[in-house]
């Protein structure tokens, strides 16, 4: 099963992540519990704790790696929150 939820427009790189998302997310989680829950847009190291614990699986994150000081260490911060 696919289920999409879009707050923004498709294709900008660089967009902050609605947080009316989180109730979101967790309202399907919690209707959906064996359901993958995979997030592309605004995913930064400050908001992705937040969707892990709200029921996200999968996190896609672009200008925050490629845009910070030190890309290796930026993806193994996020390699340490799986």
């Amino acid at each position: 099963m696919w289920a999409g939820c879009s707050l923004w427009e498709i294709g900008f790189n660089g967009v902050e992540l609605d947080e009316k998302i989180y109730d979101k997310i967790r309202q399907f989680h919690n209707n959906h519990p064996g359901h993958e829950i995979s997030v592309d847009i605004g995913v930064n190291l400050e908001n992705a704790p937040i969707l892990i614990r709200e029921g996200v699986t999968h996190l896609v994150s672009g200008s925050s790696i490629f845009q910070s000081d030190n890309i290796i260490q930026t993806i193994q911060e996020f390699k340490i929150l799986a």
